[in-house]
């Protein structure tokens, strides 16, 4: 599934780091107002900056290969993620609990 012609593997290749610098973008622009430090969610978002910032500088310089479709298909469920969430990795990582649970009757 990957293309072979050069011309729209590069094609691929951009619209990957296209995705990957709206990744970077989104969450590093996040606004928490006024919202207390959470390590875990800070780290999370430092190295989600750092990874997703580094395919589009890497594909400036033309060192990044052709990626297969599971990182694309993965990057863009990730990217659709952080876009609904307004770039919050804390919304992303909370449990929910609101589900509701299914209670087994006692014999």
């Amino acid at each position: 599934m990957i293309p072979t012609n050069p011309t729209y593997a590069m094609i691929y290749t951009a619209i990957y780091a296209l995705m990957c610098t709206a990744i970077c973008l989104r969450v590093m622009f996040f606004d928490s107002r006024d919202g207390r430090y959470q390590a875990l969610p800070a780290w999370l978002s430092w190295v989600i900056c750092v990874a997703t910032a580094s395919v589009p500088i890497r594909f400036l310089f033309g060192t990044i290969l052709v990626p297969d479709l599971a990182s694309v298909i993965i990057t863009a469920f990730l990217l659709c993620a952080v876009w609904s969430d307004g770039g919050s990795i804390y919304h992303l990582l909370r449990s929910k609990k609101h589900y509701r649970t299914i209670e087994r009757r006692q014999p």
